[in-house]
């Protein structure tokens, strides 16, 4: 025989189950007390379980922080390359999509096949975007360089924000690798060539490349690399 649960046994029962819970009883006849309710839950922190939570969250505050300043930098650099990358895409982009430009000494005669390309020099903070008209019937071998363009061939000139330079150039390979260090690269691009002609001012005089490494440095030491190769492809390392 099952005999039916006293008030007072499924009044335990139900503060065991939900804390002070008064619910399934007239309002103040059974008032859950901890001494009529034994089995009260009470919650919250001790006050070593506070300092030790306090403690976590200002070390990985810390952290976070002293990690920011080197992240953010890291993506600048990489931004940096890649607007870098971009620009000598540009100009491969202006001589293959038949950009034209004012002939050499006959303004009012537009040419279709000119040479475009990008200057660079290390160090420095800038780089120079140009054309080359007066070589437009023949391969680049006259660029920036050889051909001493002055102001009227700039096409525009990129310049990087203070603290970030072209700190170094090499051709053959790259500079981490021992490559020939340049003072002076010139990349261009004549259609219908994708290919890139590369050409630097090394010591043993101005020269023909099939690979150039230039290495953008940022004013906390961090690196990243353009690397071009004379079949035009155009990547950055870090």
């Amino acid at each position: 025989m099952i005999f039916p649960k006293s008030k007072e046994h499924v009044f335990l029962e139900t503060c065991e189950r939900d804390g002070a819970s008064t619910r399934n009883f007239p309002a103040g006849k059974y008032p859950c007390s901890e001494k009529a309710c034994p089995f009260r839950f009470v919650g919250g922190f001790t006050l070593l379980e506070l300092i030790i939570s306090l403690a976590i969250f200002a070390f990985m505050t810390a952290f976070l922080l002293a990690k920011y300043g080197t992240f953010n930098q890291g993506v600048i650099m990489t931004d940096l390359a890649y607007d870098t990358a971009l620009a000598i895409q540009n100009a491969q982009a202006s001589a293959l999509d038949v950009q034209g430009a004012t002939a050499s000494g006959a303004p009012s005669t537009i040419l279709y096949n000119n040479v475009y390309g990008i200057h660079f020099t290390a160090p420095s903070n800038n780089f120079i975007y140009f054309v080359n008209p007066a070589n437009s019937t023949s391969t680049p071998s006259q660029t920036f360089i050889a051909s001493g363009l002055g102001a009227s061939s700039n096409l525009g000139i990129y310049t990087m924000k203070a603290g970030d330079t072209v700190s170094q150039m090499c051709i053959t390979s790259s500079c981490a690798s021992g490559g020939t260090p340049a003072s002076a690269l010139d990349l261009s691009f004549q259609r219908p060539n994708p290919d890139a002609t590369i050409i630097a001012s090394t010591s043993a005089g101005t020269v023909h490349a099939v690979y150039a490494d230039i290495t953008i440095s940022g004013n906390d030491g961090s690196t990243r690399d353009v690397i071009i190769r004379g079949t035009g492809e155009i990547s950055v390392s870090n």
